[in-house]
């Protein structure tokens, strides 16, 4: 359902369901967020049918993970924020569907979903291209050190080793990878970075037929799988339906995303057999059958970071380290929110963060 009619109308949720949902706003507020579950959270207000339904498939897509395992705060910020500041999910969410469209500054904000039209990548190559030559590309960093009047970065290059020293360093590496650069800066930083959890995850994007394409769910923009149907699959993606440039004369391209937390015994097939049985499983549901031929597909170890019920005591422990070594900055996804729109946010309060911090150097270098 696109809409609080189309869902109220659906057959998502039994009348019971949609009652429980309706008097959500009678739930009373959690007293921190931090350590309640997602799970718990959702049936607390909601109930069970939500969280069966909609909660779980919804984290299995956004995060690879369970909601059990997620912390409300930390995991959902709007979720608990939508309960703290309006007393509810349900009049927060009508009370956003008024508001969605923000007209700032001549440009109407409808929240509708978007790509760049040659990919990801033109992100990073827009950034090399602002930096020119100040830009070092293929290193693979080694170590962050702190020094007498800053930072050492020792990194290797073409097979050469080379340092750098730093007045500020800004590390996005996930933080499985950041916990060995940072490790002289003692055990709590790096089990602090250790003890964040990833989540795997297996995408396959498939080719279908137009000529398929009949099955009621095309209607939407993919579909959602709860575990209580016992799937390898988490969720399939329209991106022909979200993306005009995906689309061919006679073809439609899905994305299949599998694994997760919810089935990391998935990974121990071979890549192909997971293909396939991904594929199986997507023609069981829908009638249609993928041309696997020319499949591309990729797997992430550990693909997500998850914001688990003791994140926050993580986070903590890295603004501490933060503070007590200025100039040092710890960012990615694994820190206030794993999508783009979170990180390039992050990304700009940290870059006023560190001109500040210069400015401030070379004055009292003067």
């Amino acid at each position: 359902p696109l809409s609080l009619h189309e869902f109220f109308k659906s057959d998502l949720l039994t009348m019971r369901g949609k009652l429980k949902l309706l008097n959500e706003r009678f739930a009373s507020k959690t007293k921190d967020g931090y350590t309640e579950s997602v799970a718990a959270f959702a049936e607390r207000r909601m109930g069970t049918e939500v969280l069966r339904y909609i909660i779980n498939p919804l984290v299995a897509e956004t995060y690879a993970g369970e909601p059990e395992k997620l912390s409300i705060r930390s995991a959902f910020p709007k979720l608990f924020e939508l309960e703290q500041q309006h007393g509810g999910i349900v009049p927060g969410t009508v009370k956003w569907l008024k508001q969605r469209k923000v007209v700032k500054n001549g440009e109407t904000i409808s929240g509708k979903l978007f790509t760049f039209a040659n990919g990801m990548a033109t992100l990073p190559k827009a950034l090399s291209a602002s930096l020119g030559s100040q830009l070092y590309p293929l290193c693979d960093v080694l170590s962050v050190e702190k020094t007498e009047t800053g930072y050492r970065v020792t990194f290797s290059n073409a097979g050469r080793m080379k340092s750098l020293n730093c007045a500020a360093v800004v590390s996005a590496i996930p933080a499985y990878a950041a916990a060995k650069v940072f490790a002289s800066f003692g055990d709590r930083v790096t089990a602090a970075l250790q003890d964040i959890p990833y989540a795997p995850l297996f995408t396959a994007n498939l080719l279908v037929r137009k000529s398929d394409l009949s099955f009621p769910a095309y209607n939407g923009y993919g579909m959602l799988f709860p575990s209580s149907e016992n799937r390898e699959l988490l969720n399939a993606v329209f991106l022909s339906r979200i993306f005009d440039h995906y689309e061919a004369p006679e073809t439609h391209c899905i994305t299949l995303h599998a694994g997760g937390t919810r089935n990391p015994e998935l990974f121990e097939l071979e890549r192909e057999s997971i293909v396939q049985k991904i594929a199986k499983e997507f023609f069981d549901i829908a009638g249609i059958r993928p041309l696997l031929q020319g499949t591309q597909y990729k797997y992430w170890n550990k693909a997500i970071p998850q914001y688990s019920t003791r994140h926050h005591l993580l986070e903590a422990k890295l603004e501490s380290a933060e503070k007590e070594n200025p100039g040092i900055h710890f960012a990615g996804n694994y820190r206030n929110g794993i999508t783009l729109g979170d990180c390039v946010r992050n990304a700009y309060s940290i870059a006023g963060q560190v001109e500040a911090q210069l400015r401030t150097k070379r004055k009292d270098e003067e």
